[in-house]
């Protein structure tokens, strides 16, 4: 199975819970961007893939099952502290330093659009090829964050991070799964999502 890279952080209590549950199965679990993933199903080189799903997203050859929405969020150290207080204008944010994911990631598709629709100028001064190393960036004050909600959450609950409010609405975001349309999935990837499918209705 491949997933994007924050998607790495969701996960973790479902694997928890897998090989608690069938400790004799394996799965081996691979960090790659949206595109790749796609990709790699679709020659069968994978049995699933957990993705971001666009709003116009089409693909004959794929099956897709929607597991969760989630939002994005503009994070800061203590550096920045003033931005946490009560709600910014997104162009006064634009004034500082951002630090995101590349240009081919979904993540930063949605920024794009975000940013362009309030005919706002903001490129990132630093892109990185991981969520992980943006929070860490973003801890030690070198500048601003774009990452899910739930990759920063921890890290936010810790009083490591904060959030900034902005006083523009972030779309939501979808994450789904995907398998071959015409090859069967093996019975330990059906019980993998049979886990997700399961707690995700029961949210």
């Amino acid at each position: 199975m491949q997933a994007i890279p924050f998607v790495n952080i969701f996960l973790l209590p479902y694997i928890e819970a897998f090989y608690n549950r069938y400790p004799g199965i394996k799965i081996q679990i691979v960090n790659r961007p949206s595109p790749v993933i796609h990709n790699s199903v679709e020659q069968g080189q994978i049995e699933l893939g957990i993705v971001n799903v666009l709003p116009d997203y089409k693909n004959r050859k794929l099956k897709l099952k929607p597991i969760m929405e989630f939002e994005d969020v503009f994070i800061a150290s203590d550096r920045y502290l003033e931005l946490t207080h009560g709600s910014i204008r997104l162009d006064e944010l634009s004034q500082y330093p951002l630090i995101s994911l590349g240009k081919n990631s979904t993540t930063r598709l949605y920024f794009n659009q975000l940013v362009k629709e309030h005919q706002l100028d903001y490129l990132p001064e630093i892109e990185l090829g991981s969520i992980d190393l943006i929070i860490e960036m973003v801890k030690i004050g070198i500048g601003i964050g774009f990452v899910s909600e739930f990759a920063a959450k921890s890290e936010i609950k810790k009083g490591n991070l904060y959030k900034i409010n902005v006083d523009a609405a972030i779309p939501k975001r979808r994450l789904g799964i995907i398998s071959a349309q015409n090859l069967p999935i093996s019975a330990a990837a059906q019980a993998f999502v049979d886990l997700l499918e399961k707690d995700m209705t029961s949210l």
